[in-house]
């Protein structure tokens, strides 16, 4: 006869002693009463039979037991009916104890078969059989169902099962072939949902998961190929991943080393970076951290002068070519376009590289530097950008010269520009002006004003607009009030 005993000691704390035993039925019936009485001492004496009872307790008192004259052993379960170093009663009692759960958690075979763990072999008497498997349950239902083909990680992970590599490896490998998913597509969640929660657990995040098992580079690694500029395609970088972790881009040093890894892996320039890159290449995170402008991106990383040097330069007009300015960006940002000092700094800088004054810039030279993208964000016309720069005289001034017959050279009238604005010459007043302009500028008198004159002077469109209407430069001297 097989007794489960569990036996209440009171003497300093309480335990709760299971005691697994065999003995006949008048040695058990005495053994009950004596333990209940709490007098261990007469275990020994009473019960009486061919060998000595062997036993495990859980945190034994093992002064006492051995007072007694009982060994504390290795054994919970002995039958002299059942033999299981034979694999078949081994199976069969496997199999019985699974059916038994299944029927309990009201699962399947397979589910109820993974989800046995050692106290399931104690608590039923299969003490001995759970020990030939040095009390791993895995062994021992792997044995009873080799058609399930059930892995170690289906079950209870023992202590110390993932701290093996290799076992890492394998559960990771099992979990790409059922899911059929790529190596960095696997999450948190899928991870739970198969049973590899302990997986998770032991590296605390998904990008450890990838870096120790080699699918991707480690953060330090990634930053000292961003520091020396040598990109590699072994492996994925950690800003690949389609989840980092929280907080990942607080640290600068990796914000800039995911920038300089985009501007490698498009093989654009820094100035032909835009949105549409940090999307397609899944840095989407790191753009929302610069609030979606890639200029702040661009100035962190150190490809673009920031906002504060780039005034520093225009009021000093000493510019630099070791970085981008804002305007030379393709994505640039409309907040920035309708700064005026942004503004005049863009042409300052033109002027500056392109070495001509300012009546001598023209549409060309605003669209090649991309400078004219300012302009239609801003909804400014180009004699209207030169007057607000202060390179070209505005309308009330240049009322004010005629007026006092009186001009200047620290600026340009509109139309010794190259390209005046259009319509300027229907305007009366502007042909007044230019004339009175004219006569000022070469000294002459208004009847010795000749056709070169205006072409020398640049006035070959204003000639041409009185030659449309069948009319000669001299009609443009007698509307200027001179007598010719």
């Amino acid at each position: 006869m097989f007794c489960n005993i569990f036996y209440h000691m009171q003497k300093g704390r309480k335990l709760r002693i299971p005691v697994v035993v065999e003995l006949n039925e008048s040695q058990a019936n005495e053994f009950i009463r004596q333990l209940a009485r709490g007098l261990v001492e007469e275990l020994r004496r009473d019960v009486k039979s061919p060998q000595p009872a062997q036993f495990t307790l859980e945190k034994p008192p093992r002064k006492k037991v051995k007072r007694a004259g009982m060994k504390i052993g290795p054994i919970v379960y002995r039958s002299k009916d059942v033999d299981f170093s034979l694999k078949e009663n081994r199976v069969n009692a496997t199999r019985e104890l699974a059916k038994n759960k299944a029927k309990e958690k009201r699962v399947s075979l397979r589910t109820a078969a993974t989800m046995i763990i050692f106290d399931d072999f104690r608590k039923n008497g299969l003490g001995l059989l759970i020990n030939r498997f040095g009390d791993s349950p895995y062994p021992a239902v792997s044995e009873a169902f080799p058609e399930f083909g059930i892995k170690p990680w289906e079950m209870y992970a023992g202590r110390g099962f993932w701290r093996m590599k290799q076992n890492r490896m394998a559960a990771y490998e099992w979990l790409l072939k059922k899911t059929r998913k790529r190596p960095l597509e696997i999450d948190s969640k899928t991870m739970f949902e198969n049973g590899l929660g302990g997986l998770f657990g032991h590296y605390r995040g998904m990008n450890r998961l990838f870096v120790d098992l080699g699918f991707v580079y480690s953060l330090g690694t990634a930053l000292n190929h961003a520091r020396k500029n040598s990109f590699r395609k072994g492996k994925t970088y950690p800003w690949e991943v389609n989840k980092v972790e929280n907080g990942f881009y607080n640290n600068p040093k990796v914000r800039v080393a995911a920038i300089k890894w985009l501007i490698w892996k498009t093989g654009k320039k820094p100035d032909e970076i835009n949105t549409n890159d940090f999307h397609l290449n899944g840095l989407d995170c790191i753009r929302k951290h610069y609030l979606g402008s890639v200029y702040r991106a661009l100035v962190e990383a150190g490809f673009a002068y920031s906002m504060e040097e780039t005034n520093q330069h225009s009021v000093n007009f000493k510019f630099g070519s070791e970085k981008l300015y804002p305007w030379e960006l393709t994505s640039s940002e409309k907040k920035s376009a309708l700064s005026q000092d942004l503004r005049t700094a863009a042409m300052r800088w033109l002027l500056h590289k392109s070495g001509k004054e300012a009546k001598e810039i023209t549409f060309r030279d605003l669209r090649q530097n991309k400078v004219g993208k300012l302009l239609r964000m801003a909804k400014l016309k180009f004699h209207d950008y030169l007057v607000e720069t202060g390179y070209v005289y505005s309308e009330k001034e240049i009322r004010l010269h005629v007026r006092n017959t009186v001009f200047h050279k620290d600026k340009a009238y509109p139309w010794e520009l190259v390209n005046t604005p259009d319509g300027f010459f229907q305007d009366l007043d502007n042909r007044i002006a230019i004339m009175t302009w004219l006569v000022w500028k070469t000294g002459k008198k208004p009847q010795d004003i000749r056709e070169y004159d205006l072409y020398e002077n640049g006035l070959s469109g204003l000639y041409r607009h009185y030659l449309k209407k069948g009319k000669g430069y001299k009609t443009a001297l007698r509307e200027a009030g001179f007598d010719v």
